[in-house]
């Protein structure tokens, strides 16, 4: 029933209660006054709940069409390839020579340390450019033997990863020896920094070495990866590279021209993939950070 709550006599106002809903009743106005005002009140309340039913029922509508189309357009995506798992080397400078040898350098002290520590073997061949400051570069011989190409190429990538470069050498001279004639054993009153080690014996030396880069894309199962290194060795690998040298213009400029060049040389299968390469993956190959197109 129906149960008065209180009375307000200054506002005659009365607040009552009926199955939990609290209302006021205006005594000052006449009843029937007030029945029509809460039957409009109802009406409105009625109309908005009609309005909002309506309006979940085409958001439901809508939410199931989109479903049902994201649904479709799923089933039209074909799984995404996984990408290629690099390789260890590639943390590195590396390039395979044109007799197929893995040739490897550091790129910094503190790679330069790591490679030699770790990765260097008994039947390797050891390069270093006859420049402060060079990286070690090792041709990974793997009981092969190394030839008169791979030694000129792994010679370049020694060069060119030198202090040479950024001094815009036209050619620098490269030595190479072998493994045991590395240590990190110095004379006595010397000290070795991280990723400098002593060469005992005799080297052996190859003069006067071309400093050339040259940058192209191959394309492995299916994916298009980015190489660098001497260009006898890319040229042997792929026929879309680009070749520069020593000079002023900034490494993302240059990865720019680069990347248009392997765009015109391209093969039409290749120039979609070749569009989505990142510069900093060209950037990579640039030593010293700078260089030009070898005219």
């Amino acid at each position: 029933g129906i149960t008065i709550e209180s009375v307000d006599m200054r506002n005659a106002l009365m607040y009552l209660s009926f199955d939990g809903i609290s209302f006021s009743l205006d005594f000052s106005e006449e009843l029937t006054k007030e029945a029509a005002r809460y039957y409009e009140k109802a009406k409105r309340a009625r109309e908005k709940i009609v309005g909002v039913q309506v309006s979940m029922g085409v958001t439901r509508t809508r939410l199931e069409a989109a479903g049902r189309e994201a649904s479709r357009i799923l089933e039209q995506v074909r799984p995404l390839s996984r990408r290629r798992e690099k390789a260890w080397y590639e943390k590195f400078h590396w390039f395979h020579s044109s007799e197929g040898l893995l040739v490897v350098a550091g790129r910094d002290a503190t790679s330069n340390e790591l490679l030699v520590r770790r990765h260097m073997e008994r039947d390797d061949v050891v390069f270093h450019a006859e420049v402060h400051g060079a990286p070690f570069a090792i041709v990974k011989a793997q009981g092969k033997a190394v030839g008169e190409n791979t030694i000129r190429e792994a010679a370049q990538l020694a060069a060119c990863y030198s202090k040479a470069w950024a001094r815009e050498w036209g050619s620098a001279d490269v030595y190479w020896v072998r493994p045991e004639q590395l240590s990190k054993n110095p004379p006595a009153g010397e000290y070795l920094a991280r990723g400098m080690f002593m060469v005992y014996g005799s080297k052996n030396y190859v003069r006067g070495i071309d400093l050339r880069v040259a940058i192209g894309v191959l394309d492995i199962k299916g994916e298009t990866i980015v190489i660098g290194g001497p260009p006898s060795a890319i040229e042997s690998r792929t026929k879309t590279f680009v070749t520069i040298a020593p000079g002023e213009n900034p490494s993302g400029r240059l990865a720019k021209q680069v990347l248009s060049q392997l765009l015109k040389s391209a093969p039409k299968s290749m120039r979609k993939s070749i569009a989505g390469i990142r510069l900093e993956e060209i950037q990579r190959f640039i030593p010293s950070g700078r260089g030009d197109i070898s005219r």
